[in-house]
């Protein structure tokens, strides 16, 4: 299949339009070092040898504080702009131009990038992000801000560097009540993947194994949204009606032993067929979330054969 096709059918379904198949897509990390130019092989290779209708960048050259960075009530204040003339955010926009020239003009390349809450979440640790009412509101708002303006920035500056689209993750919806996202969550969500406004291919991820609430990320500006929904146990078309008639995608289980042993291929097909069977082909077929880093070729084989 050719790089124009698979763009096409892309097109085609983010469009709304009848595909021939659902586009397929799977990704998990590999872990760079830092080097941008490794990364972006990485990535290439990876989507050529098992010939996804997509190529992602894994988020694997942090370009924030590190973690557990915030341990005292100060350490809040300290969130500065990113810089993209040297270190991790300038390695991370090189990897979206270094992969673009691998694959070339045509493959549809997309980068990942986390929501502020879940880089808030590394900095302070979940158990505090699960408590965050508890914090200075003020502080909390003030940092979520500061975050919410590199993620904008490193959207842009990813896009300038020819990704079609940013795989923006956002988390706090499985542990937060829905009163608390939408204070804390939401609105540095949006005023971060504001940065991909405009892109092609934008996806929207809701990270989190059980109770992602839907009905939170209904409006917001992504046409296809991507969750766990065997595990979560919100499946493709009930998770469809809470986001309005957004596109879904996954159907393909990420957890399980069988994924690095390559066993139980006939179920991860089924998986997949019964995705595109269900959504009629308007859906991508992909796993809820990131596969193990030493997933079975078999299994990513398997997920490219259940639509074809």
């Amino acid at each position: 299949m050719s790089d124009s096709e698979k763009r096409t059918r892309l097109m085609q379904l983010f469009h709304g339009e009848t595909c021939d198949r659902p586009p397929v897509a799977y990704w998990h990390h590999f872990y760079p070092e830092g080097e941008a130019s490794k990364l972006a092989y990485e990535t290439a290779k990876f989507y050529w040898q098992f010939d996804a209708d997509f190529a992602k960048i894994m988020p694997d050259i942090p370009f924030m504080l590190p973690d557990n960075a915030i341990q005292r009530g100060i350490d809040w204040d300290y969130l500065a702009p990113v810089s993209f003339a040297e270190g991790n955010a300038e390695q991370y926009v090189k990897t979206v131009s270094e992969t673009r020239k691998l694959i070339g003009p045509e493959a549809v390349l997309l980068a990942t990038v986390f929501s502020p809450l879940a880089y808030l979440q590394y900095f302070i640790g979940l158990d505090r992000v699960a408590h965050l009412g508890e914090e200075p509101s003020a502080r909390v708002h003030r940092a979520l801000a500061a975050i919410a303006r590199n993620v904008n920035a490193v959207c842009r500056e990813i896009i300038a560097a020819g990704a079609d689209g940013i795989y923006y993750s956002v988390w706090g919806s499985d542990i937060l009540s829905s009163q608390a996202y939408c204070e804390f969550g939401r609105p540095y969500d949006l005023m971060g993947f504001d940065g991909a406004r405009g892109s092609q291919f934008n996806i929207l991820h809701v990270h989190g194994a059980a109770n992602p609430q839907l009905n939170l990320f209904k409006d917001y500006p992504a046409k296809v949204v991507s969750w766990s929904c065997l595990t979560s146990g919100v499946g493709l078309l009930e998770g469809k009606k809470l986001l309005g008639g957004k596109i879904p995608m996954g159907g393909v289980e990420e957890l399980g032993e069988h994924l690095t042993r390559g066993t139980n291929l006939d179920l991860v097909v089924a998986q997949g067929q019964a995705a595109a069977q269900e959504l009629s082909n308007q859906c991508i077929v992909a796993p809820g979330c990131s596969l193990p880093d030493d997933v079975s070729p078999e299994i990513l084989r398997a997920i490219r054969k259940s639509v074809e």
